[in-house]
């Protein structure tokens, strides 16, 4: 997003202007649109539609497990400069360790 506001506040006609001012943006040629804050609590069908409708093909959601068409889940990698952390998150490592519980 350009400002990195939570989408499901904002209101429907806002939304449309942020994503029409990214695709116009010559800085950003992509079809692919990463919601800032993509989480279930921050995101919801509606928001998922204007993306779609705006022009982007397929939107990118912070869960790695995701049901809705046209979405899929990211890798988020925590603000750190530990490369032992990182690679964990690269590989899977983490998320592995996260789904079977062994992390909180």
């Amino acid at each position: 997003g350009w400002k990195h506001d939570v989408f499901s506040l904002q209101d429907k006609d806002e939304i449309e202007k942020e994503l029409y001012k990214i695709k116009a943006s010559s800085i950003y040629n992509t079809k692919l649109f990463a919601v800032p804050f993509g989480t279930d609590n921050e995101i919801n069908d509606d928001v998922i539609e204007i993306v779609l409708r705006c022009g982007f093909d397929s939107v990118l959601l912070n869960q790695m497990d995701v049901n809705r068409g046209g979405c899929y889940g990211r890798i988020n990698l925590p603000n750190t400069s530990n490369k032992y952390v990182i690679e964990a998150y690269l590989s899977g490592l983490h998320y592995f360790i996260k789904t079977k519980k062994l992390l909180s």
